[in-house]
């Protein structure tokens, strides 16, 4: 006789959906499995599933519909959609109006792996790094990133290594300098909690839920530039 297996409690139920939801296998707008499904699924009973998406939803990273699901929340707020954060990009920047930013710091580093991989350097190849907070015009901060830029541009573009804020942005420095045009592209969105790092440098609560962006710089060629992460706090984005 095979053993029973034993039943999911909600808090793993919803900790296994919310880095499911972080690795994107949930993305954005996305309908999560039934009721039904997710006891299936978890070896648990519906109520223990129902209890595990009201602990998600209370963190802000579901919205529970009724009759309809249970659907990932969507960042409405954020800086813009893929459209408008092209249509900002090419006129040189990404912030909106009154938004200030504050470079923390400028300095080299092996980099993130996504952003390796993204610039296509080679592995004894160091990357610049842009550390910086974007504050609202009440002077909340929300935005906390880090662009990561191809080692090229970093040495041939002084204001890139200058700890304070460029008015035209990277993308403005880049075409200034090197006369190459230059695009930034969302390439992904996701729910997330944040870390301890991200937690203090937006005045959250650590685990506090938090929208990630990720951004590519591209010249004409298709050549990345830049890679730049932003997190952005939940006053920041509204899941609807």
């Amino acid at each position: 006789m095979m053993p029973q297996r034993k039943p999911f409690p909600r808090d793993t139920v919803a900790d296994d959906l919310r880095d499911r939801i972080g690795r994107g296998e949930f993305g954005s707008g996305a309908l999560l499995p039934t009721l039904r499904e997710l006891a299936a699924e978890y070896h648990c009973a519906e109520n223990t599933a129902r209890d595990a998406l009201r602990i998600l939803a209370s963190r802000g990273l579901i919205t529970i519909r009724p009759r309809q699901g249970s659907v990932v929340a969507q960042a409405d707020r954020s800086i813009a959609g893929p459209a408008e954060r092209l249509h900002r990009s090419a006129l040189g920047g990404l912030f909106r109006d009154g938004e200030e930013q504050q470079v923390l710091r400028c300095y080299l580093t092996e980099g993130h792996p996504d952003a390796r991989t993204a610039l296509g350097v080679f592995d004894d190849d160091e990357l610049g790094a842009r550390e910086y907070l974007v504050r609202d015009a009440a002077n909340v901060v929300v935005t906390y990133a880090t662009s990561f830029v191809h080692p090229d541009a970093w040495a041939a573009v002084a204001e890139l290594r200058e700890q304070r804020p460029i008015p035209d942005g990277i993308i403005g420095a880049i075409r200034r300098v090197l006369g190459r045009e230059t695009v930034g592209a969302p390439t992904r969105r996701q729910a997330a909690e944040a870390t301890e790092e991200e937690a203090t440098a937006l005045g959250v609560r650590d685990g506090s839920p938090v929208l990630v962006e990720i951004t590519e710089c591209q010249l004409a060629d298709g050549t990345v530039v830049e890679w730049n992460i932003s997190v952005h706090p939940a006053g920041y984005w509204i899941g609807r």
